[in-house]
């Protein structure tokens, strides 16, 4: 951690690079074609930003502003000299350096692959950068990669090929003093779950022994999971069908994609008269809605989407495992919760896989969905069966509270306030929302001392609570203040 003295010194060494490096920033920048006129602000849509939902507010504020160079002379700025800082063993500024890389996802993301190779092929070739640097800004970059064209599959070369072994066991060490920091300063969900991750990867590099990975993928009934039979020797663990360059640590994740595979066509989700696409949907989208959802209710109903789709499209889900050998390993990027590692599809031993159900998948689903929560009531299916639910009550002057119940003693009235928000009349809705919140308070639970929340942040050790909850105590009205939320 920076001190404000460092922090104000640095912020005025990098504008004193910009001005000394203008030139050369536009030179590497991804404007590097604009700037030579090669092609007119008018045609951004065509020749720079990319159409991916995911960045689309990036795209519209650098579009409307016209500030892309601004931003990205700072960010690229910050990155080599934090770089420069840490070469000389000055850990401190690995903070800052992880910082600018994650801002760089955002600046890069919102551009086409064809420019996104463009500005790694010329951070590359400069060669100022160390291993460690070069290689996170490459798993951040591969991190934003979403629509795999010629350019795309090009990208991903660049962000995998000569990857050393060292540099990435070096960059673990980086990354969890960065995770050990972030940690200290706010508990996190998803850095916990991202230092967890971290941390396997790591002790199997340091331990030198072989890592579990698993993918999940669809195939049909044409088509083989291995490349030979037993008897075939060293082909039965080779794969044929649904191989790839990108795995994951956890096998959620695995299922997750597996169920995407029956689910998405042509890049998007099947729509229809199913769970996903129909009423249920909209709960999912409304603030704190789609906590009240039982997870039985959506596991089950999920499950019912998933039977008849892969059904009609003739596909058979897949769970792969398999062993990789830490010097085989290629890259990783954990910035997006699917705990991804990235290695050449033989370089991998496929020791087993599975034929999943569709409840199976849609348990997976569930529990990608809820990896990485980050609110006290953003839990898609939340009303977990001998659980506790939680519920925000906003009051006078805006003053926001959470309330917890156990999930039995309310799911009736939940059930009923669900029901009517989405097809009763505006006093129907006003009377069950009347009905459930007096439920949550006459069956209100104290929480232990070291789990009650300060603001809207759901902690990992409170999501477990949540789940499974120990020596309650009914405070009949408790609640606990969580901030204000000011009208628009």
């Amino acid at each position: 951690m920076l001190t404000k003295k460092q922090t104000k010194e640095f912020e005025y060494r990098k504008k004193a690079y910009i001005k000394k490096n203008r030139d050369y920033l536009k030179t590497i920048s991804p404007l590097g074609s604009f700037f030579k006129n090669e092609w007119e602000w008018v045609d951004v849509d065509k020749e720079f930003f990319c159409s991916n939902d995911r960045f689309k507010e990036n795209v519209i504020a650098f579009k409307g502003k016209k500030f892309y160079q601004k931003e990205f002379e700072d960010i690229i700025s910050s990155i080599i000299l934090a770089d420069e800082e840490i070469k000389k063993g000055n850990i401190e500024y690995l903070e800052l350096r992880s910082r600018a890389i994650g801002e760089t996802g955002l600046l890069i993301g919102c551009i086409n692959n064809e420019r996104k190779k463009e500005f790694l092929k010329k951070f590359i070739k400069w060669g100022g950068a160390s291993d460690n640097t070069l290689f996170l800004l490459k798993m951040t970059i591969y991190g934003t990669l979403e629509v795999y064209d010629d350019a795309g599959t090009e990208l991903t070369k660049l962000c995998i090929e000569d990857n050393e072994t060292d540099a990435i066991y070096a960059t673990t060490t980086d990354e969890d003093i960065v995770f050990e920091k972030l940690l200290m300063d706010e508990e996190r969900n998803d850095f916990q779950i991202m230092k967890y991750e971290l941390e396997l990867i790591k002790e199997s590099m340091r331990n030198d022994k072989p890592i579990k990975l698993y993918r999940g993928f669809s195939i049909d009934s044409s088509q083989r999971v291995r490349k030979g039979y037993k008897e075939d020797g060293e082909s039965y663990f080779k794969q044929d069908a649904g191989a790839g360059i990108s795995y994951s640590l956890s096998r959620y994740v695995a299922g997750y994609f597996a169920m995407r595979s029956i689910m998405m066509k042509d890049g998007q989700f099947i729509r229809g008269n199913n769970f996903y696409s129909g009423h249920i949907t909209k709960q999912m989208k409304t603030p704190q809605l789609s906590n009240l959802v039982s997870r039985e209710h959506f596991i089950k109903e999920r499950a019912k989407d998933i039977s008849s789709t892969r059904d009609e499209r003739e596909l058979k889900p897949i769970i792969c495992e398999y062993l990789l050998e830490p010097e085989q390993l290629k890259g990783y990027f954990l910035g997006l919760g699917e705990g991804e590692v990235m290695t050449l599809p033989d370089e991998v031993k496929v020791t087993h896989y599975e034929i999943p159900t569709s409840k199976e998948i849609a348990k997976c689903e569930y529990e990608w969905i809820n990896r990485n929560v980050a609110g006290l009531t953003e839990i898609a299916g939340g009303l977990i069966e001998e659980g506790l639910v939680c519920w925000i009550s906003v009051q006078e002057y805006g003053k926001a509270y959470a309330i917890f119940a156990q999930a039995e003693d309310v799911k009736e009235d939940a059930d009923e306030f669900l029901s009517t928000f989405f097809g009763g009349t505006p006093k129907e809705i006003q009377i069950a929302a009347y009905n459930f919140n007096r439920s949550m308070e006459q069956y209100a639970v104290a929480l232990p001392n070291d789990l009650i929340p300060t603001d809207f942040t759901l902690k990992r050790k409170l999501w477990k609570f949540l789940r499974k909850p120990v020596d309650l105590v009914r405070d009949a009205g408790r609640k606990y203040r969580i901030g204000t939320i000011k009208n628009k």
